[in-house]
């Protein structure tokens, strides 16, 4: 991920976490109220505390996210004691420009035709809230 200077406090703090962890479960729920769980890579925190994916628009988690909007990630790197819950709002989103802002190479492994992949779209998440453990303390703490 991206990290880019004048970061709001609170966003720039959740922006350091996220860039040690990388990658998250992201739990939808379908249009029978079952929810699911899948490993995403975090593609950047943006200064608005958006957080970016790159996915399949064939996907479950598309079909998903367009029928019910509320989502969770989790984030977990237990060697550094990092742990994050996060419930926010799903937006899928196509935006070639916004694409080319965010690929890496590594995505070919799930992607191989890179940016060329009709498929190719982009999940946007907007926290409602998300909270940290902070080990210190012994209890979680709200970025928002």
């Amino acid at each position: 991920m991206k990290t880019a200077p004048e970061y709001p406090p609170a966003i720039q703090k959740f922006k350091e976490l996220l860039n040690d962890v990388e990658v998250c479960m992201l739990m939808t729920t379908d249009s029978a109220g079952k929810t699911t769980s899948r490993p995403m890579m975090t593609l950047d925190v943006d200064r608005d505390g958006h957080i970016w994916f790159f996915t399949n628009e064939l996907s479950d988690k598309v079909q998903d996210a367009t029928g019910h909007t509320a989502v969770s990630l989790i984030y977990a790197r237990p060697s550094k004691n990092i742990y994050i819950h996060i419930n926010g709002t799903c937006t899928i989103v196509r935006d070639k420009a916004k694409e080319r802002e965010l690929w890496v190479p590594p995505l070919t492994e799930w992607f191989p035709l890179g940016l060329q992949d009709p498929k190719l779209c982009l999940i946007r998440i907007v926290p409602d809230e998300a909270h940290y453990w902070e080990s210190t303390l012994s209890k979680m703490i709200a970025f928002i």
